[in-house]
């Protein structure tokens, strides 16, 4: 009984520290963002690249993006592993950080409806856009 009691700590533990705040992503990260359209029914595919600001606080449990495809506040944001997943609206994000800690390697995906039936409304055709970025600590 011991035993076991002593497995299931062990194992409480390690959950709690596996998703304990990580101040190791927490900083200004700038750098540059590329957008490219995956899939739309009209349209081949096309990419763009802005400056981007990337704010991390709190342990990596609070995140702000300032230009880029995505800009905002974001609320919904879990850790895996050793990455940061946030996602508001159909933007989905991560972001993981370089084993030497100095870079902060991007990627998402987002949609918008980019056309709708003019007597249902319903949607037509979806643009869906791979995001990408790398940035660098402020």
């Amino acid at each position: 009984m011991k035993f076991t009691a002593a497995l299931v700590s062990i194992g409480l533990s390690a959950t709690c520290f596996a998703q304990a705040p990580n101040s190791r992503f927490d900083g200004i990260w700038v750098g540059t963002e590329t957008v490219t359209l995956q899939q739309s029914r009209w349209d081949r595919k096309a990419s763009r690249s802005t400056n981007t600001t990337i704010a991390i606080a709190q342990g990596g449990t609070l995140i702000g993006i300032i230009g880029g495809f995505c800009p905002g506040r974001f609320n919904r944001v879990r850790r895996n592993g050793d990455a940061i997943n946030f996602e508001a609206g159909h933007c989905k994000l991560s972001v993981s950080l370089s084993p030497d800690g100095k870079t902060l390697i991007e990627k998402g995906s987002d949609s918008e409806v980019a056309s709708r039936d003019e007597v249902t409304n319903s949607a037509v055709d979806y643009h869906n856009f791979q995001i990408s970025g790398t940035f660098h600590r402020q």
